[in-house]
């Protein structure tokens, strides 16, 4: 089972708690009192605000729309190639025929 404390041993660690968190808390108010912020805001400009950037922020596919651009994509390309394979057809001269 659990082990039984003395009741000294209770009183003890009570004091003990009780002396610490004083101490914390005096430190910490005092140090908050005396505390001077390091953050410095700069001014906001109103005509910064006015001005166009080059960055411009746009809808982000979800990942199921990505598949199929990709599969699109892949379709273009093959179909491309395999344009591009006939048209070379057209110009090669078969072995067999004579001009």
């Amino acid at each position: 089972m659990y082990p039984v404390l003395g009741s000294d041993s209770l009183a003890r660690c009570g004091a003990l708690e009780s002396l610490v968190n004083d101490v914390v808390d005096d430190t910490w108010d005092d140090r908050a009192m005396n505390r001077i912020s390091a953050i410095h805001f700069l001014d906001d400009d109103d005509d910064e605000d006015d001005e166009k950037g080059t960055l411009m922020r746009r809808a982000t596919p979800h990942p199921g729309e990505l598949k199929t651009m990709k599969k699109a994509a892949e379709n273009l390309r093959n179909d491309l190639n395999a344009a591009k394979g006939l048209d070379s057809n057209k110009n090669e001269l078969n072995p067999g025929t004579l001009l």
